[in-house]
């Protein structure tokens, strides 16, 4: 059993006529890494959070248990590269407030890879943001995923109420949210993340597509 996550800080702005929900959230700092998709949907490299992103460990039982602040917000992109034309994943976990007032001194986990496979993980700020979501119960590799975003983008378009953003590529940004993921922080940074289990039909895991801002 973990602690209560910190309620993400989004607002609904419309879902009620329509087959998905947009949402606005303010600005927020987020630990973010990219890793290269070599091995594709087969490899399942987008459903577990890198090791790098991890920067201690934690103690959970015994009597020198730790107390820690849980995060639900983990977001997993899969986008396609302007000048290679690879793949490659990008993960970003929300900062709870003992992450933000430890940030300065926070150092991030070393992994053994190749340059030219892994980037470093970084603290960042992700500017507000505007994004239509529709639940899935599965995962964000899936062969049928691809169907979930192609009616998404489909549906707001049609719509016309709502402006998809488009990426460096010229494609949507679309972005996948687990909801039975808890990121466990103290003051050394990241330690551990909790998966949930859930049974089908009851995970309520949201595909996003990132949407223009009104001015």
């Amino acid at each position: 059993m973990t602690p209560s996550s910190e309620v993400k800080d989004r607002v609904k702005v419309s879902g009620f006529l329509t087959p998905y929900t947009v949402y606005q959230e303010r600005e927020i700092l987020v630990l973010h890494t990219k890793i290269w998709d070599t091995t594709g949907r087969s490899g399942r490299l987008a459903t577990a959070v890198p090791s790098d992103m991890f920067s201690c460990t934690l103690k959970t039982v015994g009597p020198l248990a730790e107390e820690y602040v849980a995060s639900s917000g983990v977001e997993v992109g899969i986008n396609k590269d302007v000048e290679t034309g690879g793949n490659y994943i990008t993960w970003e976990l929300d900062v709870p407030s003992v992450g933000v007032t430890s940030m300065s001194g926070m150092k991030v986990g070393d992994v053994d890879v190749e340059d030219d496979v892994k980037e470093a993980t970084t603290m960042k700020v992700r500017g507000a943001r505007r994004y239509a979501s529709v639940r899935y119960d599965g995962e964000p590799q899936d062969d049928g995923i691809k169907d979930v975003r192609r009616r998404l983008f489909e549906g707001i378009v049609k719509d016309g109420g709502e402006k998809v953003k488009m990426g460096e590529d010229g494609r949507p940004r679309f972005f996948f949210r687990y909801k039975t993921a808890k990121t466990c922080w103290v003051e050394g940074g990241m330690g551990m993340v909790v998966w949930e289990w859930r049974a089908r039909g009851f995970r309520g895991h949201e595909v996003c597509v990132e949407l223009e801002m009104e001015e």
